[in-house]
């Protein structure tokens, strides 16, 4: 039956899920170390600088990229699992495998929304770790997304949307005030 299919799901899923926080990990790793190195001075050879630029330039938009599509994803997830938990399910009633199939997939909406709040965690743990300078690069696309993202329906989440404004975003909108 068409809801057989639907159990494998949850492993691709998961491998999923872990593949993009492995890369958001990796990523906001790479524009740590290449900021830390600038910041330190260190005696290097031109190689290496020009190594950092790009790594810079190369990761920046990347972690603009993936974090914008990690963000909008959850969001969508986020507002499709509310609005499909407050639907009218009558219409499913009529065909059996079709109720069977309607709920398999309620479900996996709902756990998809579950697991993927670890990646949006990950994205707002390294926005929260950015320096002023990094912050500044990546402010106009930060902005839009947590004003969109403290909207969604789960507590922890807007919590940590709630901390990148008050460590990141607040100071620096202060300090750009007192200029």
């Amino acid at each position: 039956s068409k809801a057989e299919k639907f159990t494998s799901l949850p492993q691709l899923l998961e491998q999923e899920v872990l593949s993009i926080e492995l890369f958001l990990k990796i990523v906001f790793q790479l524009y740590f170390e290449s900021d830390e190195s600038r910041r330190r001075k260190v005696d290097i050879n031109i190689d290496h600088a020009i190594n950092l630029m790009s790594a810079d330039v190369f990761v920046r938009p990347m972690i603009e990229r993936i974090s914008t599509i990690v963000l909008l994803r959850y969001l969508k997830m986020d507002r499709d699992n509310c609005s499909q938990s407050q639907s009218d399910d009558n219409m499913y009633l009529h065909y059996t495998d079709s109720l069977l199939l309607a709920s398999l997939l309620k479900k996996f909406d709902r756990e998809r929304c579950v697991r993927y709040k670890s990646t949006v965690i990950i994205a707002l743990n390294g926005i929260l770790s950015f320096t002023e300078v990094q912050l500044l690069h990546n402010i106009e696309w930060i902005v839009p997304l947590m004003s969109k993202l403290i909207l969604c329906s789960d507590i922890g989440v807007r919590a940590s949307v709630q901390s990148v404004y008050t460590n990141c975003i607040n100071p620096l909108l202060l300090q750009l005030t007192k200029r």
